[in-house]
């Protein structure tokens, strides 16, 4: 029975034994393949990845994981370099050819100016002479101005003084006007008085005629009664005598009164007349005394014109004095001019050998150049142009289409400034379009699409997420132009010739691995989601969840909307930090990885909070040394960029299908295990 249970046991540690020694065998075989293709200079392929990462396998498929990541950066980076001194030898080379013959120029125009040196001599004589002529004229204008500003002071004094004896002659006249109304009041009353006058007489008068009646009555009377009477008829006839002379002064006084009455009807006439001619003269009067003002204001602006003229004039003399000054010294100077100009004729002439020492060392340099792109075409790092040409002379025209507004994209356009380079002696028209968003800018870039679709194009490379240009990649498609969409998956509406992608499933479950590994299956997470309409920012959080909801003791806090810039992922990040004390990992699905690291070390909360994210920089690696990123999942920027371009380049011109309909690119984690051993 021992013997039995001795067996078994030996018979499973056997078993265990094999077990081992297979997944060891089939770890080192893993490694041993991808030391081949490295040593074969396949530098494209993804990490080695094995189970067991901690063990003697784990680290040597760590170092070559390190080896062949520190490769891939070196010749991307010696890429980049190409193509920045592949344009310096260029501008170099331009400019040391146009330096050549600009020192021939200055050759022949200093012995040109040599030349001219002598007749400058007598022009300047003749300048001196004139601007002393002209001086000495100056000085006699300044004379006849400052007269005439005298006359004008004058003349503004005496039209201001006459303006002062018209308002006074105004006021007078207003005076007597006064005085002529306040008459005709007072003979308006006299007329009323002598009218009264009138009245009384008419009185009178009718008194006077009842008097001659009663002495007549009492002659009558007294006749009637003889001697007795005769008193009364003494009377009567006084009465009668008095009344006749009442009435003959009644008479004259009524004369009298007619003369005053008509006389006043001329004084009230004469005064009327006088009132109208006032109210004519005072409209003359009024234009007379703004003529005088219009006048005197004239006066004034002439007078302060010349006051400018003469300050004017004063500069004029002084830039006079000045410019003779000059001339003496422009004279002492073109001697000077002249002895100088045989010495530049011999220092140009220097300059030009140098200048030719520098076209060939641009030359030497650009053919070092070249040498060490056929050294990097010996790593199968991407795709490489095919060297087939297409028929006639056409010119295969492509529109490389990329956001422009984080690292991640920086990187892709290296990639394409790398294809414009490598192509450049190829039929190959590249053209770039880096988006810096702003309003419009999906309308701006579709028109463009269009015009340049309308001018001759032969496909597109973009990345999938912008529908805003769908309709004009459509309009493209109808035309015949070929499309390629990057990063991730595009409208089912274009049918593209393929989609080179980063595996984004996978990335987020090596995301969700790095996290798991991290809390140790028991954990809190939060997850910063980006626009979820994108398909690479769908799946990166779908994934992420499912892989980390596999563990039961990992809790997922929140999922946190965030806004396509560094601010918002930043301040989100800030937030949810202080809002979830007890949180342990923040993961990103999208691009400002830095931002979200920023915020934990502001925080001082790099020791129990880690970020999770994508995309390498050397920001993002300095964050993952000082602890703030655990770890992060590249995509291959460089090739995102780089690649599409030669896989379209490539179809057109051979007509042959591209390897898949989907291409992956390349992905590898770094963290803090092998940041110490990546090169950027």
């Amino acid at each position: 029975m021992v013997w039995i249970i001795v067996s078994g046991c030996e018979f499973l540690l056997i078993v265990f034994l094999l077990l081992f020694l297979l997944r060891e065998h089939n770890s080192q075989k893993k490694i041993i393949d991808k030391a081949s293709d490295i040593a074969g200079g396949q530098l494209g392929i993804d990490d080695i990845r094995l189970r067991n990462e901690s063990g003697s396998n784990g680290v040597v498929a760590g170092a070559f994981n390190s080896i062949k990541n520190n490769l891939l950066t070196f010749i991307e980076a010696t890429k980049n370099n190409v193509v920045t001194l592949t344009d310096a030898v260029g501008k170099l080379t331009e400019s040391a050819d146009a330096n050549s013959e600009d020192n021939r120029a200055i050759a022949d125009g200093a012995a040109q100016v040599a030349e001219k040196t002598s007749e400058q001599f007598e022009i300047v004589k003749s300048n001196l002479e004139l601007i002393e002529s002209s001086n000495a004229r100056m000085q006699e204008i300044n004379a006849a101005i400052a007269l005439v500003e005298d006359t004008l002071s004058q003349v503004t004094g005496n039209s201001q003084e006459g303006l002062e004896r018209l308002e006074g002659y105004k006021n007078d006249m207003g005076t007597m006007a006064d005085n002529l109304s306040r008459i005709d009041s007072i003979l308006l009353e006299f007329n009323q008085e002598i009218a009264k006058i009138s009245e009384i007489g008419d009185f009178i008068i009718d008194i006077n005629e009842q008097l001659i009646l009663l002495a007549l009555n009492a002659s009558i009377e007294a006749a009637r009664a003889g001697e007795v009477g005769r008193g009364f008829a003494v009377v009567a006839g006084q009465m009668n005598e008095m009344s006749v002379k009442t009435k003959e002064g009644m008479d004259s006084i009524t004369a009298i009164l007619g003369e005053i009455v008509e006389s006043s009807k001329q004084v009230n006439e004469s005064i009327k007349s006088c009132s109208d001619t006032y109210d004519k003269s005072q409209v003359t009067f009024e234009l007379v005394n703004s003529s005088f003002r219009t006048i005197n204001e004239q006066n004034q602006d002439i007078q302060a014109k010349m006051e400018e003229i003469m300050a004017k004039f004063e500069i004029v003399a002084d830039n006079s004095e000045d410019s003779r000054t000059m001339a003496q010294n422009l004279y002492k100077t073109s001697e000077a001019i002249s002895e100088r100009t045989e010495n530049i004729a011999g220092i140009s002439d220097k300059v030009s050998v140098q200048s030719k020492q520098i076209d060939d060392y641009a030359g030497e340099l650009g053919g070092m150049l070249k040498g060490i792109q056929r050294l990097l075409g010996g790593f199968n790092t991407a795709i490489t142009p095919v060297a087939k040409r297409p028929g006639g002379s056409k010119k295969i025209r492509i529109l490389a289409i990329s956001m422009l507004d984080n690292d991640f994209w920086y990187g892709v356009r290296r990639g394409v400034n790398y294809a414009i380079t490598e192509m450049s002696e190829l039929p190959a028209e590249i053209i770039y379009e880096g988006i810096v968003p702003y309003d419009g800018w999906g309308d701006d870039l579709a028109k463009k699409i269009n015009t340049l679709v309308d001018e001759g194009l032969d496909g597109i490379t973009f990345p999938g997420f912008i529908d805003s240009i769908i309709p004009a990649l459509t309009r493209a498609q109808a035309a015949g132009v070929k499309i390629i969409s990057y990063n991730c998956e595009c409208s089912s509406r274009i049918k593209r010739l393929a989609l080179y992608a980063p595996d984004n499933a996978d990335q987020a479950r090596n995301a969700a691995k790095v996290t798991v590994d991290y809390l140790g299956r028991h954990g809190n997470v939060i997850v910063l989601e980006s626009d979820m309409t994108i398909g690479s920012n769908r799946i990166r959080s779908e994934e992420f969840l499912k892989a980390v909801g596999e563990h039961r003791g990992i809790n997922v806090l929140a999922r946190i909307p965030i806004g396509d810039n560094a601010q918002d992922v930043y301040n989100k990040t800030a937030k949810a930090i202080r809002e979830h004390s007890d949180v342990q990992v923040v993961y990103v699905i999208s691009g400002y990885l830095d931002a979200a690291a920023k915020a934990v070390l502001d925080a001082s909360a790099q020791h129990r909070i880690k970020v999770v994210g994508f995309d390498h920089t050397p920001a993002i690696f300095d964050y993952i040394k000082k602890g703030a990123i655990l770890a992060a999942v590249g995509q291959d920027a460089f090739g995102q960029g780089h690649d599409p371009i030669v896989y379209l380049y490539n179809n057109i011109v051979t007509g042959e299908a591209l390897p898949s309909d989907t291409i992956i690119c390349r992905a590898s984690v770094v963290d803090n295990n092998n940041v110490g051993n990546m090169v950027m």
